[in-house]
């Protein structure tokens, strides 16, 4: 089945094989170049790249993406480069058991810990870890400003045991080289 940009226009919705043979036909540059790299507000709420919110369809079946808080301390979302293709989603139910969740009609607060998962599966790098180096070295060049370093105290606890030491022995001390 090939859709030409006639039928496509002609077309309400397209199904998600459809969608995906759309953008595997596109690849890399056409993608970008289609505008289908990101995501922009729907009128209802949801996210849809913007070829598709141009052209007012919207495929069958697409996965979606985690809600990730604007002010998570560790976890930043580009929306301009999200696909929805649902990996962080298979990663955050996997790895963190988060079971049904997505699947409510209201979404109204995430229940994101922070591990991480989804960065490591995203294939565009629309979720990434937040860097704060620039942040730190600002704080550390400040003379007026006192900087404090504080080791998390599950490390203190779990990095004895890859050295050999009984599980749970206390390393407070023995971390930094």
């Amino acid at each position: 089945m090939s859709l030409n940009s006639k039928e496509l226009e002609e077309s309400k919705e397209i199904t998600r094989r459809a969608f995906l043979k759309i953008i595997s036909g596109l690849g890399l540059t056409g993608l970008m170049a289609g505008g289908l790299s990101g995501c922009v507000p729907k009128q209802t709420g949801e996210i849809t790249p913007p070829l598709l919110a141009k052209s007012k369809m919207w495929p069958e079946n697409v996965v979606g993406r985690i809600p990730i808080d604007p002010d998570n301390p560790s976890i930043v979302r580009y929306d301009e480069k999200c696909i929805l293709c649902g990996q962080c989603i298979q990663a955050c139910q996997e790895t963190q058991s988060v079971y049904g969740f997505y699947n409510l009609p209201v979404v109204d607060e995430t229940i994101c810990i922070n591990c991480g998962q989804c960065t490591l599966v995203c294939p565009t790098g629309a979720i990434s870890e937040r860097d704060d180096t620039r942040k730190v070295l600002k704080a550390l060049a400040d003379p007026d400003k006192f900087v404090v370093v504080q080791t998390a105290p599950a490390t203190r606890v779990a990095l004895g045991e890859e050295f050999g030491m009984p599980a749970g022995a206390w390393v407070m001390g023995q971390q930094v080289a």
